[in-house]
């Protein structure tokens, strides 16, 4: 995998995971934790969200192998669900691919919340899983498979820095900034899905072109 192509995957996974949108859900759902007990539980949601995505990396193909799918079908798949996961950030809509606000108000009662639904289905959910097997599926091979998990790697410092600093970023940006992002981040999710429809069309005209 070229240098231009991890940028592409890492802006992708960076819109996906959406590190500022999912920073004012982390206050609001750790809103009775001390800065010590936040602090703890952003550790947490990152190393589970590391593994989650390392397991997809290395293993996604092999599991797309085991049920028979194609990879054109995970591209059409993959982008319809990032394409509704960008329409609900540009309408500054609740994203029921992600997580419902009922899903956030149980989770406020939670003794934890770093694995669900910080890391499933917020952080690395549906989404980040898809772009994840579509571009290891596109990328075959041990090489691909580390950079990309180097990229989740930089991404997930990424999104331990904002959640630990969550409380001061929020002050920060304040709702209608976190809004503001959410909005570019959708419009750059519309963007990518967009290319992987087209590369999931392509990949499905190639199997009829053969077949015929």
């Amino acid at each position: 995998m070229h240098m231009q192509e991890l940028v592409t995957y890492f802006t992708t996974m960076f819109a996906i995971t959406n590190p500022i949108g999912n920073t004012g859900i982390f206050i609001s759902m750790t809103s009775s934790q001390s800065v010590k007990s936040q602090r703890k539980t952003a550790f947490q949601v990152v190393m589970a969200s590391m593994i989650i995505l390392a397991i997809v990396t290395f293993f996604g193909d092999d599991l797309l192998n085991l049920f028979g799918i194609k990879v054109y079908a995970l591209h059409l798949a993959g982008g319809l669900i990032i394409l509704v996961m960008g329409m609900h950030m540009l309408q500054s809509k609740e994203d029921s691919v992600h997580t419902s606000h009922k899903d956030i108000v149980a989770a406020k009662s939670s003794d934890n919340i770093a694995v669900v639904p910080m890391s499933l289905p917020l952080i690395a959910g549906p989404g980040a899983m898809t772009a994840v097997i579509v571009y290891a599926s596109k990328h075959p091979g041990f090489e691909s498979a580390v950079g990309i998990t180097l990229a989740n790697l930089v991404l997930m410092v990424i999104v331990f820095v904002m959640l630990f600093f969550a409380s001061y970023i929020k002050n920060l940006l304040g709702d209608s900034g976190i809004r503001v992002v959410g909005k570019v981040m959708g419009m750059i999710l519309v963007a990518m899905a967009f290319m992987m429809l087209g590369d999931g069309i392509t990949g499905y005209l190639q199997t009829l072109t053969l077949v015929s």
